[in-house]
């Protein structure tokens, strides 16, 4: 999260991107993650 943080890039689908932008750090980004559909809002 520090590298996307620091450096954001394009690249990424606009629904994950956007999911990058509201996570704070890795912990809360594997408690919202969701490996069967990508990500929960």
């Amino acid at each position: 999260m520090t590298a996307f943080k620091r450096d954001e890039r394009e690249g990424y689908s606009r629904s994950f991107h956007h999911f990058l932008q509201e996570i704070q750090d890795w912990e809360e980004f594997l408690t919202k993650i969701n490996p069967d559909i990508g990500v929960i809002f």
